[in-house]
């Protein structure tokens, strides 16, 4: 009997021993996925205060249409060729709205109407944000694609006290 008894206890003990290394393991897990997590900035917070030069709208090169987008937390402006706009952007997530946009009244050449009228019709409904590297890409629901590369010359420097 007390042999039977010892052998329990062993089992007991080693189920026991065997749900604290688990345990800890997963909280020693959930510390190292928060601590991750606080390392990586928002889409947001990578963008506000940056400017941006876009290279191309889809397949189609844009890089010398003098097309610009600066982010500040309370919106965005730019320039789209030949005018000058300006609105409001929410984001949530990979998520972005732009809304109240407004651009200058000035003409230009066709060809550069036409280039900045595709420009600000994408921007408008654009829904999907990601940052890769250097570049900012901005998608449609119908796969328009804006991808912009940042510009250092021209960077955002915030405003501090």
């Amino acid at each position: 009997m007390e042999k039977l008894g010892g052998n329990m206890k062993t089992k007991i003990t080693l189920a026991l021993f065997a749900m604290l290394l688990v345990f800890s393991n997963s909280v020693s897990s959930t510390v190292r996925n928060r601590n991750r997590r606080k390392n990586i900035k928002s889409i947001k917070q990578q963008i506000v205060d940056t400017s941006w030069k876009l290279v191309k709208i889809s397949d189609d090169d844009f890089s010398k249409k003098g097309i610009t987008l600066k982010i500040t937390s309370k919106g965005l402006s730019g320039t789209a060729g030949v005018n000058n706009y300006f609105g409001t952007y929410k984001i949530n997530g990979n998520k972005i709205s732009v809304s109240k946009l407004g651009v200058t009244g000035m003409l230009g050449s066709n060809k550069k109407m036409e280039a900045e009228e595709t420009y600000i019709d994408i921007l408008e409904n654009v829904k999907i944000i990601e940052i890769k590297g250097n570049k900012l890409i901005l998608k449609t629901e119908l796969e328009e694609i804006l991808t912009f590369v940042k510009d250092l010359d021209d960077e955002v420097i915030p405003y501090s006290k």
